[in-house]
């Protein structure tokens, strides 16, 4: 039988917090709402874990979750770091959700939330950042375990052509590994505008 603990963390340095839930060590685990994550990245892990509830029935945590979003305002106060509501059907893990309609009072809360964040000053990291045409654009050739080739306009699209991890292929195309199980990769145009 699982154990699900709802859980209050501290930032030490900057006294932001952050309300979670967590089938893990709430302890260690660090959260997984966006906007906490980027502040610890920033401000270094030094928080305080308070274990609110624990429990082995899910639907206690939702009920918890969302009694304690309300009765501490998470996503409307500045000294929280939430984007929703705690209503115990977790962060944004890549891929968790994909396919499934997100209820329309969770992408409220989630604009609001980020809107929340812009009038505090966040700048996301590459705002205003121009990208090159030729960055997005290199042709590349794509060598099979067979020695065919298949060229492309451009790298994302071989790899997404050639069902292949762009992370994988992208490490065999800067000479961090010789292959990836048998595929090479060519670049054919490498010039940059300036």
């Amino acid at each position: 039988m699982e154990t699900y603990y709802l859980y209050k963390k501290t930032h030490r340095k900057t006294n932001v917090k952050y309300l979670g839930y967590t089938k893990l060590d709430p302890t260690t685990y660090k959260g997984s709402g966006k906007y906490w994550i980027l502040h610890i990245k920033k401000h270094g892990n030094d928080v305080e874990t308070e274990i609110l509830f624990e429990t082995s029935n899910k639907e206690q945590i939702k009920q918890l979750g969302s009694y304690y979003s309300e009765l501490w305002n998470i996503v409307e106060l500045s000294d929280w770091a939430n984007l929703k509501p705690e209503s115990g059907d977790g962060g944004g893990v890549s891929g968790m959700n994909k396919g499934k309609k997100r209820p329309i009072e969770h992408i409220e809360a989630m604009k609001a939330g980020w809107e929340k964040r812009k009038q505090q000053g966040y700048i996301p990291h590459n705002k205003g950042k121009k990208y090159k045409s030729s960055a997005k654009s290199i042709s590349c050739v794509f060598i099979s375990q067979s020695g065919e080739e298949f060229e492309y306009e451009s790298f994302r699209k071989g790899c997404i052509a050639l069902s292949l991890p762009t992370d994988k292929i992208s490490e065999v195309k800067t000479g961090k590994r010789a292959d990836y199980k048998g595929w090479t990769v060519r670049v054919l145009n490498t010039k940059t505008e300036n």
